[in-house]
């Protein structure tokens, strides 16, 4: 039965007739729910999904996802998962013709869109990170137009609600996978990552984990620099010190293609915007590092580039210094004396 009424729903298809919304309020009134929908509604959703996987036509693709496109069910995620994978390799191919490209977008934006907010808190949550990992893939650029427009199509599903559906363990491998397509991307990409950090809060540990990355990286890439160059002079061991106090451990895969400094740049920036951080002096020892590293003059990196990320470093400790005074201000008993006294300074 299922069957029958996909093959009537294409020839509604090929003669141009308008049925999304009759598949959504009359033959899938409960799959937007993501437990319990109907059993009649769920095959025939499953072989309208098959049928898309099998038409050989990429307009034909299309025209069908376009008809279920209304349709809120993690199954058509589950489902459209290989097609979602093969075209956005297709897509890293040279020499394809416009129209592969242009119709290819346009079905990998549908794929995109099925990661609804519902659908996406349902797998994510039941599936552990197997269709969270698909998501982050594609914010892994490699230059070409079409990658970037795969990646605004993306951010564009990440509403305050959708995220607020990535389970906790999940949320900081989303951050990250964000910052580097904002460092990879073009201005658009960065323009709206930007706008989407600026609006949630971030952990504190998110922060720190970052920072360290990149000093690591810089500290690293300065020593190894030194080294060929056979320059043994006092600022080595400002550098080493820096490297030796920064510990990492996370995936540094994401960050391949990005540029360590303008990184910490965007980090440092992002950062500023937090005027509610809790925990925010857990920050300070790690900003100390950074203008460190800032202030060592035969770094890796340009005058102006660590001119403002020492600004920015100086700008967000001032900006915690003053809440600590706030608490102080409001909790008497607050140790004060430990934060404002010359062997915590000295410390740092």
């Amino acid at each position: 039965m299922a069957a029958s009424f996909v093959h009537q729903i294409l020839d509604g298809c090929k003669n141009d007739l308008s049925v999304p919304a009759i598949m959504n309020h009359i033959v899938f009134p409960s799959t937007s729910q993501t437990n319990g929908s109907s059993k009649i509604g769920d095959a025939i959703l499953q072989s309208c999904l098959s049928h898309v996987l099998a038409i050989p036509t990429r307009s034909a693709k299309l025209h069908l996802l376009q008809v279920l496109n209304q349709v809120d069910s993690p199954m058509k995620i589950k489902m459209l998962s290989p097609l979602l994978q093969s075209l956005t390799t297709l897509l890293k191919t040279s020499g394809l013709q416009e129209t592969v490209i242009s119709e290819s977008l346009k079905i990998v934006t549908c794929i995109i869109q099925t990661y609804t907010v519902s659908a996406s808190r349902f797998l994510f949550e039941s599936k552990g990170k197997t269709y969270f990992k698909d998501f982050l893939a594609l914010f892994q650029l490699d230059g070409t137009p079409a990658h970037n427009k795969i990646a605004i199509a993306a951010l564009n599903q990440l509403s305050n609600s959708w995220l607020q559906g990535v389970p906790d363990k999940n949320q900081n491998l989303l951050l990250s996978s964000l910052m580097s397509a904002a460092i990879s991307g073009n201005h658009i990409i960065t323009k709206k990552v930007k706008s989407i950090l600026q609006n949630i809060t971030i952990k504190v540990d998110f922060f720190i984990t970052e920072i360290k990355s990149t000093l690591e990286k810089l500290s690293l890439d300065d020593e190894k620099r030194k080294e060929q160059e056979g320059d043994d002079d006092e600022d080595d061991e400002i550098i080493s010190n820096v490297a030796k106090k920064v510990k990492l451990d996370t995936d540094t895969n994401s960050d391949a293609v990005v540029n360590v400094q303008d990184r910490l740049i965007f980090v440092l920036e992002i950062l500023q915007t937090q005027t509610s951080l809790l925990h925010a002096d857990k920050l300070i020892s790690t900003l100390f590092l950074v203008l460190a590293m800032s202030s060592n003059t035969h770094h890796t990196l340009t005058t102006k580039s660590f001119e403002y990320i020492k600004q920015l470093a100086t700008s967000a400790l001032l900006n915690i210094f003053e809440s600590v005074e706030v608490m102080i201000i409001a909790s008497p008993s607050f140790p004060d004396s430990f934060f404002f006294s010359p062997p915590f300074l000295f410390y740092y």
